[in-house]
């Protein structure tokens, strides 16, 4: 490559991925919008992935490819990216999604025009792993709106598939990035959403794919020897709480945002509040709703205990 910063920086940390690898990567690189760094991390995989990206690597100069000598897991490698990279944006890429051409152009546009937005994201198409057609998402942005209130579409809008998105990389930066801990991307984006604006272009334009996994494989894809936890959406939601609590927000705003925060789970976040209920049902299942609100405010407040499993 020669010495111009690229302004999009595109981090696509991989392992054992040639099933879709090359799909993935061709679906980036035939981008319409061509100012941008392709930055693939190998995790030390035990597969051709590293045979796969070296072809690219040698084709086209836009691409910087790297090899783990071990395993890190997907934290420190969605990190590892990141750091690496140089544009004034930046997109995670999954080594088995795709996009549309207009993609990454449209995200730039839109946050050229939004200098307030910190992230630009689209409408989402959810495949299987054969490539089915599963649910669309129809993306909600929060343009205009208060930390308080960009809480509650989080809350009530929750997608993990959304920071795929083109992100301002000065604000990633005032970020904790991705955390050694179930639901990563949650926690991320709930610090992104007390930073700011997410627009987004009202388009299909991105293709996610899901892959699922048993919970123990789960936590040790995010980090090598990570234990597992019996109840993972109950210290999920105590990270989330935590990350409100320790930002850099007005204490009043802080205030206003935990009870948004609280309110939403209790009120319309059904899918949480039924974790919570399967998670904790010795404790909250022979109790009426008012008394259910306190107990599963006091579970959430208690603390950091992550819940290791045994």
């Amino acid at each position: 490559m020669d010495n111009k910063i690229p302004v999009v920086s595109i981090g696509l940390p991989v392992y054992n991925g040639e099933r879709y690898l090359r799909q993935a990567v061709e679906s980036l690189l035939a981008q319409d919008y061509g100012d941008f760094e392709l930055i693939i991390a190998d995790n030390a995989s035990t597969d051709s992935t590293f045979t796969i990206c070296r072809e690219y690597a040698v084709c086209d100069k836009r691409v910087r490819l790297y090899q783990n000598g071990r395993n890190l897991g997907s934290a420190q490698n969605f990190n590892k990216v990141f750091n690496m990279s140089a544009g004034k944006y930046f997109m995670w890429a999954a080594c088995d999604d795709l996009w549309e051409p207009s993609c990454l152009g449209k995200c730039v546009t839109r946050l050229e025009a939004n200098p307030a937005a910190i992230m630009c994201t689209c409408d989402t198409q959810h495949m299987d792993q054969s490539g089915n057609k599963l649910g669309l998402q129809i993306v909600a942005e929060t343009a205009g709106m208060d930390a308080v209130q960009r809480v509650h579409r989080l809350m009530t809008y929750l997608g993990g598939f959304i920071l795929y998105g083109v992100i301002r990389s000065d604000i990633l930066r005032k970020t904790s990035l991705v955390q050694p801990k179930f639901g990563p991307d949650i926690i991320l984006l709930m610090e992104l959403t007390l930073l700011g604006e997410v627009v987004k272009v009202p388009e299909i334009l991105f293709f996610y794919r899901f892959v699922v996994k048993p919970l123990d494989q789960y936590m040790s894809s995010i980090e090598p020897g990570l234990k597992s936890v019996t109840k993972p959406c109950t210290g999920l939601l105590r990270d989330m709480r935590r990350v409100i609590l320790e930002s850099g927000l007005p204490d009043s705003v802080k205030a206003a945002a935990e009870n948004e925060f609280m309110e939403c789970l209790m009120l319309e976040s059904l899918h949480w509040k039924k974790q919570i209920l399967c998670e904790n049902i010795m404790e909250l299942s022979a109790l009426d709703e008012a008394n259910l609100k306190k107990a599963i405010h006091h579970l959430i407040a208690a603390g950091d205990d992550s819940n290791p499993a045994p």
